[in-house]
């Protein structure tokens, strides 16, 4: 019963004007998706289920990095990995339901590149948004990707080329520069993904540092609240001031209207509260756990034991939709994660009754 949000329609106004900087054959496909997203969003307005236009899928927990403060080393690690077929068939659902928007996530989703391809060419008029690392994108993927009109790579990044290297290895920084220059001559749609705390705020929002993703060929840009699921890490959140600051920012930036600016959860206010638990996007984790948000990982169902449109409708799913208004971001740049001991308590009477 959801339709587009703002966030599906930003989504969709990246690629399009990433699409018009690119030739004729991205263009007319661009055109063919937005028509599609429409479709499958009538589609979702006449269901009784809360679908949402965007899933968000973490492919794996595997990566060949390991960033610091990242929420994934937080996670238990126990659990198998879905294998192709079930994911196959978690997209294959969704779309049926009206989902037309594919976040794809990890650990390094690129560790699943086949299944990746195997996703996009069975589900051409979907969007896939894949957030990656960048680092195991070489040549021969390069070409594969030019075949794929309904992909969106968004690369993470923390702004100049030392502030990546510090958080994400030595190296990193100067893979993603050299990649974003491959990605615009091939014409690959591509974006980038900052994670925002209170070291970096003034300089990854600056004009300065925007002019330079513009002109790198960047046509979304992401700020990501840092949210301290490490112990000892909640010195890097945003202060009040901070935050503030950020999405004042947020909004000169994308006055500016050369790329799509969004910022999680900085922009809440303009998606009308929190959009997880399917008021705006679930989160699948890669052992198939339907999740509220990948910041929250707390859930109910799983896709391996139950179809999709039993999932969104999960007693847990409803309950956080329903209290969305109550909750609020608080000090950890995410509401669920600042409110985790209300969450454990209804997931544990949940599974008490």
């Amino acid at each position: 019963m959801t339709s587009l949000t703002i966030l599906d329609r930003d989504i969709i106004k990246a690629c399009v004007r990433g699409a018009k900087l690119r030739g004729p054959r991205k263009l007319i496909t661009s055109t063919m998706m937005v028509s599609y997203q429409f479709r499958q969003s009538r589609r979702r307005a006449v269901n009784d289920r809360m679908v949402p236009a965007s899933i968000i899928i973490s492919l794996t927990k595997r990566c060949n990095l390991k960033c610091q403060g990242c929420y994934h080393l937080m996670k238990d690690s126990s659990a198998e990995e879905m294998d192709s077929e079930h994911l196959l068939r978690i997209c294959s659902e969704f779309e049926g339901l009206g989902t037309s928007i594919f976040v794809l996530a990890g650990g390094e989703p690129m560790m699943r590149w086949p299944v990746i391809k195997d996703m996009m060419s069975l589900h051409t008029r979907a969007l896939f948004v894949m957030f990656t690392n960048g680092t195991l994108i070489d040549e021969n993927v390069l070409k594969e990707m030019r075949d794929f009109d309904n992909l969106l790579l968004v690369l993470s990044q923390e702004g100049s080329e030392s502030a990546t290297d510090l958080r994400r290895g030595s190296g990193v920084g100067h893979c993603i520069k050299s990649l974003s220059r491959k990605l615009r001559d091939n014409g690959i749609l591509f974006g980038y993904s900052i994670t925002v705390h209170r070291g970096n705020v003034r300089i990854v929002t600056s004009d300065q540092n925007y002019d330079q993703m513009i002109s790198e060929g960047a046509s979304f840009i992401s700020f990501v609240e840092y949210v301290p699921m490490q112990a000892g890490t909640e010195s890097m959140t945003l202060t009040d001031d901070n935050r503030t600051l950020l999405i004042s920012r947020l909004r000169c930036l994308r006055h500016r209207r050369n790329a799509v600016v969004l910022g999680f959860p900085g922009d809440e206010e303009r998606f009308n509260g929190c959009l997880a638990a399917g008021r705006g996007f679930l989160h699948i984790s890669p052992s198939g756990n339907v999740e509220a948000c990948p910041a929250a990982p707390f859930s109910d169902r799983n896709l391996l034991s139950c179809p999709a449109d039993e999932a969104v409708m999960s007693p847990l799913m409803t309950k956080l939709r329903d209290m969305h208004a109550s909750l609020k971001e608080g000090g950890g740049g995410c509401a669920l994660w600042s409110n985790k001991e209300e969450v454990s308590r209804i997931l544990a009477t949940n599974n008490d009754s």
